[in-house]
């Protein structure tokens, strides 16, 4: 429960769109540029700590010891996807800040994905799972856009889990 909680509040927290940090009037005289580069940065560490092969080995070894009481693997992944995939579900619009957090997702979980071990694990499996999830809506909802960023960026993370898979089988 308190996993699951967390998670709640680093979806509500962390990877949303900082508002509250990026303030025009502060940035401009701060630096030039960058702002968005330096919060995906900073949101993409958090995600790669979220995401750590040890963090999700803990949590099969947690499910395997407590069953059905324990935060399973395939729903800390499924409601990390619902929060940082909200927008593309719901039909919103979607800002820099939350397609760059949504890229470095994809790109982590075919890290976890493709890592070349010589013992499979659930890892894997989740990850591969989690990337057709995402490439599922991903596929289903970009022609519900107009052309710009939101279709593109979509069609891009289509692309791009397309890809990850292709490296996997090499």
């Amino acid at each position: 429960a308190e996993q699951e909680k967390a998670l709640k509040w680093l979806n509500a927290n962390v990877f949303v769109s900082p508002d509250w940090l990026i303030q025009a009037d502060i940035v401009k005289n701060i630096s030039p540029s960058g702002s968005v580069e330096q919060i995906q940065k900073l949101q993409a560490a958090q995600l790669r700590n979220l995401l750590s092969k040890r963090r999700l080995e803990r949590m099969i070894d947690n499910e395997a010891l407590n069953g059905s009481s324990a935060y399973a693997l395939a729903d800390m992944l499924s409601d990390l996807r619902k929060g940082l995939w909200s927008e593309a579900q719901s039909g919103r619009k979607t800002d820099a800040y939350r397609r760059n957090i949504q890229r470095a997702h994809i790109i982590r979980l075919g890290q976890l994905m493709n890592e070349k071990t010589m013992l499979r694990s659930d890892i894997q499996a989740a990850t591969r799972a989690e990337l057709k999830a995402i490439q599922s809506l991903a596929k289903a909802r970009a022609n519900s856009y107009g052309a710009g960023m939101d279709k593109y960026h979509l069609q891009d993370a289509v692309a791009l889990i397309d890809d990850i898979f292709a490296e996997g089988k090499n």
